[in-house]
């Protein structure tokens, strides 16, 4: 079974990862400054927030579940695997990210220049996760659209972004309905 082991090991690096984002995110701060640069488990939580632990631990578990199937399943096509590694790390860095800019401003502040690359981030990464899960490239592209104007529309973002994205949602469902019936 030499698959499973290689699987396990791959498992292990990405699992790896969100920790990596995490302290590359609160390096700089001010609790490092005054810790001399250690940072216990407590200053962690108190600086990051429980409720973000919590979340990376529940994303770390549903990679984990996923990998641990697809090692069993010997699923050999290792380009999935190394996009459920981006995925998480984006994840990660984007929520992580937000934990530290100020309380009140929207998930996507600081102007196009910001809005667009996470945005578009944000959507790569559902839709590859979807993209995994279904193994249909039209379905996961319509699923992405509606999660990411959901995400949008929960988190009070701008009009214009919900509804660019409704937009963008709407020529998916058209595109995959009309492949879907076609076939």
């Amino acid at each position: 079974m030499p698959e499973f082991f290689l699987f396990s090991a791959f498992a292990a690096l990405i699992g790896a990862l969100p920790v990596k984002y995490l302290f590359l995110q609160i390096k700089n701060t001010p609790l490092l400054k005054q810790n001399e640069g250690r940072l216990t488990v407590k200053d962690l939580i108190t600086h990051i927030g429980f409720e973000m632990i919590a979340l990376i631990t529940v994303l770390e578990l549903i990679k984990g579940l996923l990998v641990a199937v697809l090692a069993l399943n010997f699923w050999t096509d290792w380009q999935w695997m190394a996009a459920w590694g981006i995925l998480s790390a984006i994840l990660v860095e984007q929520i992580t990210h937000q934990k530290f800019r100020q309380k009140g401003l929207p998930l996507f502040c600081g102007g196009l220049l910001v809005v667009a690359p996470a945005m578009l981030k944000i959507f790569l990464a559902l839709w590859l996760s979807l993209l995994i899960l279904s193994r249909n490239l039209y379905l996961a592209q319509v699923a992405a659209a509606a999660l990411l104007m959901t995400i949008l529309y929960l988190s009070r973002e701008p009009n214009y972004l919900v509804f660019l994205t409704a937009g963008y949602l709407a020529v998916s469902l058209w595109v995959y309905l009309g492949l879907h019936f076609k076939s």
